[in-house]
């Protein structure tokens, strides 16, 4: 049983060469997004460092603090029963509202000697009686110093209040006890002496429960934070990578949405009928690598752009999208696949700064405005078309200046037509042209530019094939003045 052919063209499967540009794109835009994630992470993590660094932990301190309200049998008598069940709570309560007061942080500032109120907080300690004092300081010493000022001050109060309630006790006692005891000298009555004697053993219940009211229980002596967790540096540097990578990700897409450059081979389409592979990286010094692995690509081009025509008196135009395009490289590389079959002229029109990096001595110069020089490749000539140091067309007494000079029958013409937006000339070459290839670089070409390069060549984007051309993963990010050859 023979393998059942492949659909025809048209029916929904992608051509092998559709295929590997389909793989090319994803492998190229996961390397770009890659790259920027990775930039991202890293930045993005050096920022929360040297943040976290600069920032550092701030010094603290704290204490705990056991808060008891003023329990005296000897007033619970005095006030007629028992203290509510509330007491505890509501007291805490109040005391947390005094340590939290301005007044406590005017106070603690004037205590200090310090510009501006110190920062510290008193927070409760789940349901308990026990509050944590805790401040921030630039020093662990000076926190330290804060929070022990702080219950120096809460010390203070709780002495004032005893004294003062002591006192009230005392004259309430007293009130009483001076004239039972100035009864109990006129009439020698037991009963009122031992009201006399109930009063002064309750009297100096008073005297010596006061002291036990005054105290403060400290719990935990004011003290030094120790360092807990992670390091601010390393919470920075996790933060830092995570914000950064997001960030890095979401501008990657939204400039690939909203770009005006081509990024992918998708992009051409409706530009160029199809895309030749492989892509041709451009390096420096490509003009010497040309008889190298270069002279194999420059087969593999040629063999795309003629298919099955001999290359024999074809004219074959080479334009790119802008200046950075690389249209020099592609034009010569093709050149010199065209010459391996015979004569080819590699035609440069419009007037140049400089010889091409293909010719070496000339052949004959001046005639016509024509410049034909010899290569180090056999059968192929370089020929700058200019008139006047005007850029001019492929007229027919130009070539024929060139075809004789070169000594060429029926040679296939490769005309470098610079690029549609630098070139005046390119518009000219287009309209003569048998086959048309546009040189476009990812990142760096606009979708208009290239679009200018088939509409010139009569809109019929089957007759034009593209080569994409790239520098390595940086070539979207130079510059189209740094691309080599234009």
């Amino acid at each position: 049983m023979s393998p059942t052919p492949p659909p025809a063209a048209g029916t929904g499967w992608p051509s092998p060469s559709e295929g590997a540009q389909l793989t090319l794109d994803r492998g190229r835009a996961l390397s770009a997004l890659s790259l920027v994630l990775t930039l991202g992470v890293v930045l993005g993590a050096l920022l929360g460092v040297l943040l976290g660094v600069v920032q550092g932990r701030q010094p603290s301190a704290a204490a705990l603090l056991q808060l008891t309200p003023p329990s005296s049998p000897a007033l619970t008598v005095l006030d007629g029963g028992p203290p509510p069940s509330d007491t505890a709570t509501n007291y805490v309560a109040g005391e947390l509202a005094y340590l939290s007061s301005s007044a406590v942080r005017q106070a603690l500032q004037q205590r200090l000697g310090l510009d501006s109120a110190p920062g510290f907080t008193a927070a409760q300690e789940s349901t308990s009686s026990v509050v944590r004092l805790s401040a921030e300081a630039g020093t662990e010493d000076a926190a330290v110093r804060i929070v022990q000022s702080v219950i120096d001050l809460y010390v203070q109060r709780r002495a004032a209040q005893a004294q003062q309630r002591t006192q009230a006790a005392l004259a309430t006692v007293d009130a009483a006890l001076g004239p039972l005891t100035a009864e109990a000298e006129a009439v020698d009555d037991p009963a009122v002496q031992a009201l006399v004697d109930r009063l002064q053993n309750l009297r100096l219940d008073v005297q010596l429960q006061s002291g036990r009211d005054a105290a403060v229980e400290v719990v935990q002596a004011p003290s030094a934070d120790p360092d807990t967790g992670a390091p601010l540096w390393v919470l920075g540097a996790a933060l830092g990578a995570c914000c950064g990578g997001l960030l890095a990700t979401g501008a990657f897409l939204l400039r690939r949405t909203w770009s005006p450059r081509l990024w992918d081979v998708a992009d051409l389409a409706g530009i160029a009928g199809r895309v030749l592979l492989p892509e041709v990286r451009l390096k420096r010094g490509w003009v010497q690598r040309l008889a190298g692995t270069d002279r194999q690509l420059a087969r593999l081009l040629l063999a795309q752009v003629l298919g099955q025509c001999p290359p024999a008196g074809r004219t074959i135009v080479v334009t790119g999208a802008s200046g950075a395009s690389g249209t020099e490289a592609i034009a010569a590389l093709i050149a010199v696949g065209a010459a391996e079959h015979g004569p080819t002229l590699l035609v440069r029109v419009g007037a140049r700064a400089r010889p091409h990096p293909l010719a070496i001595a000339p052949v004959a110069i001046g005639r016509d405005g024509v410049d034909v020089r010899g290569t180090g490749h056999d059968r192929l000539w370089t020929v700058d078309v200019a008139r006047n140091g005007h850029p001019v067309t492929l007229d027919g007494a130009a070539m024929t200046v060139a075809v004789g000079t070169a000594g060429a029958a029926e040679p296939c013409v490769i005309v470098d037509a610079g690029s549609v937006t630098g070139s005046p000339a390119a518009l000219e070459s287009l309209r003569q042209a048998g086959d048309v290839v546009l040189v476009v670089r990812l990142g760096v070409d606009a979708r208009s530019e290239a679009a200018a390069v088939t509409a010139a060549a009569g809109g019929d984007a089957g007759r034009v094939s593209a080569v994409v051309t790239t520098t390595g993963w940086w070539s979207g990010a130079r510059s189209r003045l740094a691309a080599p050859g234009g």
